[in-house]
């Protein structure tokens, strides 16, 4: 930037997209400020820093500022942007940051609507064991790198999650660009699929004329595409066609074991995070780990000793005998993912969950797709819808979608005000060695500071 920049305003920077930016700026020697509606463990890490955190959102907040980065999730009509620029400030949002930052290292970016986070921490920790010195910004806190999402590097790469929510990530310009999957999310900014597939092209072409583009090739959508992608291109999946190619997958005591087929040779895989959509995450790891030359023992290696990022699969603890396990799901695919990684990771246990609804245009969007994705459940409580900052303009209520659950069959589906009054219900059904998940994308976390 010059020099010409000193002073960095981020709104919304309890945001766990913004909160790693504002870290990186931190550490690149930029006096950062944010703001954000709420405090958290976020907002607490980013002041023990010495960022200046503002509760809520003031126009008085932004004075001095030389630049104002935002979130996605930060409206036109936020009284700190629309002071901005009133005052002439530049206003960009977090991909450009991103992009810029990314404009002087090698970038590879990950999107997709499922496994962005997983894939970005698998491929961080793989250059990480390689001694690369990535600079790492992911989705979630990676316990491999000190419980952040955030780290500096010295070395040429920079890792990180490409948001495609609102189109946002073709501000990037990758050397590698991967995609893990496609699905029917973020309409409200979309509108169509075609549009969200021109999308997702124009991003796998962004890449340069020596770079790579990473796709699933068993995706239906990204089949459509496979043609239209002019980059240098490798795909993962189970069909033979695909470049890496699951050959045998088994669950083992410890996690899964797998046998890959890479062009003329094969590559066994041992993961200890469960389901076979990791071992797809995986795969496209693998692929980037190889076009960066990376040995194929330093590569397994990383993904073998990979735990997680936080609320991904986590395991929080049990109480009287009963696992509880947080997740982020909150899209019916990823519900239907988590529940199959729970059945196989606990054969013959019970599996309950609690689900708190994310976004009222999600639900609206996707209801029958919501009332149909908890038939592996043993039991599911569905809390009030979490707004995130919406208003329930088609006044849903997660009684509505418990009422559609039971007329698709899945009696076992209870209405609940909070998360909370879902984990005792669930409680006084389980017993030892059930498992009790928690799942969505809003507050529902915070139960465990009741629980533990």
């Amino acid at each position: 930037m010059y020099n010409k920049i000193h002073r960095i305003h981020l709104i919304g920077i309890g945001g766990i997209g913004v909160s790693g930016i504002a870290e990186l700026l931190q550490t690149h020697g930029y006096t950062v400020t944010g703001s954000d509606l709420r405090e958290s463990d976020t907002v607490r890490r980013l002041r023990s820093l010495g960022i200046q955190v503002f509760l809520g959102h003031q126009a008085e907040n932004v004075v001095g500022a030389e630049l104002v980065v935002y979130s996605s999730a930060v409206g036109p009509n936020n009284p700190e942007l629309s002071y901005a620029r009133e005052l002439g400030l530049p206003t960009i949002r977090r991909a450009e940051m991103l992009a810029e930052l990314m404009r002087l290292k090698h970038g590879i970016a990950v999107a997709g609507a499922h496994g962005k986070t997983t894939t970005t921490s698998m491929i961080a920790l793989i250059l990480l064991q390689a001694e690369l010195d990535p600079t790492i910004i992911v989705g979630g806190r990676m316990d491999n790198i000190g419980g952040t999402n955030a780290r500096m590097g010295m070395g040429k790469f920079l890792v990180t999650e490409a948001d495609e929510s609102d189109g946002s990530f073709n501000k990037l310009a990758p050397s590698i660009a991967v995609v893990t999957n496609m699905d029917r999310e973020h309409m409200e900014y979309y509108q169509t699929m075609r549009k969200l597939k021109r999308s997702f092209l124009s991003f796998l072409n962004k890449v340069p004329f020596y770079g790579l583009s990473v796709f699933n090739g068993d995706d239906p959508y990204l089949q459509l595409l496979r043609r239209r992608v002019t980059r240098r291109k490798v795909t993962f999946g189970k069909k033979p066609k695909n470049d890496y190619c699951i050959r045998q997958y088994s669950v083992t005591p410890g996690g899964t074991e797998s046998l890959i087929r890479i062009g003329n040779g094969e590559q066994r895989l041992k993961l200890r995070v469960p389901g076979i959509h990791n071992l797809y995450n995986a795969l496209a790891a693998l692929a980037v780990a190889d076009e960066l030359a990376i040995p194929r023992s330093v590569s397994s290696e990383a993904l073998y000793a990979y735990t997680g990022v936080q609320r991904r699969f986590q395991e929080k603890g049990k109480r009287d005998g009963v696992l509880f396990i947080d997740d982020y799901a909150h899209h019916p695919t990823e519900i239907r993912m988590t529940l199959a990684a729970a059945r196989e990771r606990f054969p013959g246990a019970k599996i309950r969950a609690v689900f708190q609804p994310h976004r009222f245009s999600r639900v609206e969007d996707l209801f029958d797709e919501f009332s149909e994705c908890f038939k592996d459940s043993d039991a599911v409580c569905v809390t009030d819808i979490y707004a995130a900052g919406e208003v329930n303009a088609q006044g849903l209520h997660a009684e509505l979608l418990v009422e559609n659950m039971h007329r698709r069959g899945i009696t076992q589906a209870s209405y609940v005000k909070s998360p909370l009054d879902g984990i005792a219900c669930l409680s006084a059904q389980s017993q030892a060695g059930d498992v009790i998940l928690t799942l969505g994308a809003g507050d529902i976390p915070s139960v465990y500071r009741e629980l533990f």
